[in-house]
């Protein structure tokens, strides 16, 4: 599951960015149906207050958050764009590890002057210029945070480059999309105001806010727009961003640095199945919880209902008695007026008086059973509301003791894969480290006296080879090796004349693994006795004459993370993947090779070699030299036509200094392995060979001794 939150701009800008992510197969969010339906619009409504104030948001919305990210868990690559999600980037982010960021920067100048048409900018403009400082300093900090997570954009050339910034974000983040051709905005009226906003008249006005503005408008946007990425524009056309800053800022001149932007690690799939569990036992749980509340609100109401008829019960037994003393006093006169001899017609109207009354008893002795009767009905609802009530508290405790094993067993499922890539790690050093595993090998001697190996399934010098074929030969002078491996290159000789630096780091980190794999070979080799001593011998000297070779500088591959274009610098920001020196193994390095003081005309003549503060350092006695903008550093600085610093130099320990002999001397093979890569940079890859081949004269001439 990959996630991609675009943010910065207004939210008709972002629609337009967004648009070519959903064509090309990104799912749009789906939303939480409660009692109302929540979505990502209406999640930032509600907190975006309180983010924008450095509150706390509270448990309920920070819930709501989780079950968003979990309603779309299925969806391999989903996204949202949301203006309101810039004060929330941090949220985010610790939130859930595969959600990406594109940040997208918009113009001061050009915001401003659109605001201004609509409204009088005297009271409202530093307001403005306040909240646009305020929402791309939150978007910077959170780059300088997070940058190999997200890509700065300007939205004006973003939505010129709809293809670039969706090839951009899938080439960084290998977000699984169809990136099929998207209709580029044409650069129309958007963009002329962008150059200069509104008439001239306005662009003073504009232009005279931004610079008497209380916050640091243009040195703001000048670090964002050497973070932004460069979209491949028209060599001849100045850049769209460079026309503005030259607008904008005429007395800037502080180069403008890019940002740091590299690959992320994707969540396990077995650990988006667990969150899946856990969001079905969430949703079951929910479910009862609204069933006992209306199993209780049942009950309260039953009992409110039999409290009532007890009541009318009692007020119809009051009638009844009433009723009957009517009766008895309507049946007394009746019989005092006959005996009196009344009139007929008084007879009469006391006859029908005890008829209408015997009526009446009749009606009131009946009603006590049918009250009866109802609250016999009302205790039978309300004993079924009792047990109904019982058999849900019983579900809810199940489901909670199901709910605490799930999450034991995720956690425990969490250990077992922080365990599994632990054992990897150790493997991959293991291997890394010369150590020799193989599953068979076999062992024979020619006539003439040579001896061949064969090592199946065998793990050498950090890598895995299906088959090795060795063949050897010895004497009191020399013992050379015939390595054959089946790749390119193949078959190379290793022997007690070999050079380390003559050998590819392939063959080298082979070569230091060899002979001591070998030796382990002939315990159980047919070979005689006397055989086996001299071999033991002969490859014992063979390993002591590599260990006599200067230190190597050995990698699987090399990556380049960023190239960084500025007007008076520029550097190549590399990464050694899984680099070993002098027993010392990583998983990766990093160091940029870098020139300062470029003009139009002349590129290489300040070359440095920078080594940024890292979490795994080769560099045992790194030290703060410097910064800049990505942290802390070391820097070796040279200077045509033969400086060098060696105050730097001295301060290093001998085993850093033999680290970076065997980089200076690897750096031409590390280009060419770039240059084979395909990469294609801003300056030709001349340029770069010949700034390092300076930088190994002037080292080789200040470090001799």
């Amino acid at each position: 599951m990959k996630a991609l939150c675009i943010t910065g701009a207004d939210n008709t800008t972002l629609a337009d960015i967004a648009a070519p992510f959903y064509q090309a197969g990104m799912k749009r969010p789906k939303p939480l149906q409660r009692e109302s339906t929540i979505d990502f619009a209406r999640w930032h409504q509600q907190v975006n207050g309180t983010l924008a104030n450095n509150q706390p948001m509270g448990k309920l919305w920070e819930n709501m958050a989780t079950d968003l990210i979990l309603a779309n868990l299925e969806s391999d690559c989903w996204g949202w764009y949301e203006a309101d999600s810039v004060y929330a980037l941090d949220f985010w982010a610790e939130l859930e590890p595969n959600i990406h960021f594109l940040l997208v920067c918009t113009r001061p100048e050009q915001e401003l002057a659109d605001k201004m048409a609509h409204t009088q900018p005297d009271a409202e403009a530093h307001r403005w210029l306040e909240q646009w400082h305020q929402r791309h300093q939150t978007m910077l900090d959170f780059y300088l945070k997070n940058p190999e997570r997200c890509i700065l954009v300007d939205a004006v050339d973003a939505r010129q480059h709809l293809n670039g910034q969706l090839a951009l974000a899938h080439e960084h983040w290998q977000l699984p999309l169809d990136a099929a051709p998207v209709e580029d905005h044409e650069p129309g009226e958007q963009s002329t105001q962008a150059e200069q906003p509104g008439s001239h008249l306005a662009s003073l006005i504009v232009r005279e806010l931004i610079k008497n503005s209380k916050k640091d408008i243009t040195g703001l946007y000048a670090e964002m727009q050497a973070a932004q990425y460069p979209f491949n524009q028209d060599d001849t056309a100045e850049p769209a961003s460079s026309q503005l800053m030259n607008w904008l800022r005429a007395d800037i001149d502080a180069p403008m640095l890019q940002k740091l932007l590299t690959d992320f690690h994707t969540l396990h799939s077995t650990a988006s199945q667990s969150q899946r569990l856990l969001t079905l036992q969430h949703d079951q749980s929910a479910e009862a919880e609204r069933l006992a509340q209306e199993l209780k609100q049942q009950l309260t109401e039953g009992k409110d209902e039999n409290e009532l008829l007890l009541l009318q019960l009692h007020q119809v037994q009051e009638e009844l008695e009433s009723t009957f003393l009517a009766k008895q006093e309507l049946e007394q006169k009746l019989k005092d007026a006959k005996t009196q001899g009344a009139s007929a017609t008084r007879v009469k109207e006391l006859e029908q008086a005890l008829q209408q009354s015997q009526q009446a008893n009749h009606q009131a002795q009946a009603a006590p059973q049918q009250i009866q009767q109802q609250k016999t009905e009302a205790e039978a609802a309300h004993k079924q509301l009792e047990d109904a009530q019982q058999e849900n508290e019983l579900l809810l405790l199940q489901l909670h003791q199901v709910q605490e094993e799930l999450e034991h067993y995720f956690l425990e499922h969490q250990n077992r894969q922080k365990e599994i890539t632990e054992l990897q790690q150790k493997l991959d050093r293991f291997k890394r480290q010369g150590n020799s595993v193989y599953s068979a090998a076999q062992v024979s001697e020619t006539d003439s006296g040579q001896v061949n190996w064969v090592l199946n399934d065998a793990q050498l010098g950090g890598e895995e080879w299906p088959q090795l074929h060795i063949k050897g030969q010895s004497s009191l002078t020399r013992t050379e090796l015939t390595v054959n491996t089946g790749e390119p290159g193949t078959p190379w000789t290793l022997s007690t004349q070999t050079e380390g630096k003559n050998l590819t780091n392939a063959q080298w980190a082979l070569a230091e693994a060899l002979p001591k794999a070998l030796q382990c070979t002939l315990e159980h080799a047919p070979l005689s006795p006397r055989q086996k001593k001299r071999w033991h011998k002969a490859l014992e000297k063979l390993q002591h004459h590599l260990n006599a070779q200067p230190p190597r500088l050995v990698y699987k591959a090399v990556r380049l993370k960023r190239e960084q274009v500025n007007p008076d610098y520029e550097h190549l920001w590399l990464t050694l993947e899984q680099p070993s020196f002098n027993q010392t193994h990583l998983d990766s390095w990093s160091f940029r090779i870098s020139c300062a003081g470029i003009t139009p005309n002349e590129f290489g003549n300040q070359p440095k070699l920078e080594f940024p503060d890292q979490e795994a350092q080769l560099l045992e006695s790194w030290f703060q030299e410097s910064q800049d903008h990505f942290g802390n550093k070391l820097e070796l600085r040279f200077a045509l036509p033969n400086a060098m610093d060696m105050g730097v130099w001295k301060r290093l320990d001998p085993k850093d200094q033999n680290l970076l002999k065997a980089l200076v001397q690897q750096l031409p093979a590390i280009l060419a392995d770039l240059e084979q890569q395909g990469r294609r940079l801003e300056r030709p890859w001349e340029d770069w060979q010949k700034l390092i081949a300076d930088i190994q004269r002037i080292h080789t001439a200040k470090t001799a001794k």
